[in-house]
């Protein structure tokens, strides 16, 4: 304790750790403003601090019980970050393989998230319009083919009738050339 009077003459008051007899004590001290003395009581450690060790123990526990309550606050919200764009990537994966007969996707929020999703189910409604579109259009330009065939098959059926025809008439000519040439003949005989 001699150690110690000088700080406990300038302090006036405070505590410190001390051995005393074996055995770990606190030490505190105050002035006493009446007389200018100083008090000073000494308490076992173990009394003085089974009261913060308590403390630690609780503050450990609470501590364990915030992270553990922060980490599942932290996956919650990274699952419903990470569910559904792994929803939209499934999608767009079926997509790029050509189904275009999948559902739209469920819109959960009216996050960034949800809007991405809304525009995602848009584009692949366009895409299914698009497709069908091309499709019937396909399907009006292999009917308009057919009709195409089909005319110049007639048109092919008729040169060949006119080319025929032509034919006939160019013969029918040579026999009336004949004819005219006998007629001639003939008139000239008679003249």
């Amino acid at each position: 304790m001699g150690t110690h009077f000088d700080e406990m003459l300038k302090n006036k008051e405070g505590y410190f750790e001390v051995t005393i007899d074996g055995q770990d004590k606190v030490f505190a001290y105050t002035t006493v403003p009446e007389t200018g003395w100083l008090m000073g009581i000494s308490v076992p450690s173990d009394f003085v601090f089974a009261a913060l060790s308590h403390l630690q123990i609780v503050f450990a526990v609470l501590t364990l019980a915030g992270l553990l309550l922060a980490m599942f606050i932290c996956l919650t919200f990274a699952n419903r970050i990470t569910t559904p764009i792994v929803g939209l990537e499934e999608h767009a994966s079926e997509l790029a393989k050509g189904n275009l007969t999948m559902q739209d996707l469920t819109v959960n929020s009216s996050d960034e998230i949800g809007s991405l999703t809304n525009a995602f189910n848009t584009m692949s409604g366009n895409l299914r319009n698009l497709i069908s579109k091309m499709a019937a259009t396909s399907e009006q330009v292999a009917a308009s083919s057919e009709e195409l065939t089909a005319n110049a098959q007639q048109s092919a059926e008729a040169s060949v009738h006119v080319a025929e025809t032509v034919g006939e008439v160019s013969m029918n000519m040579e026999d009336q050339l004949r004819n005219i040439d006998q007629a001639k003949s003939n008139v000239d005989r008679v003249y």
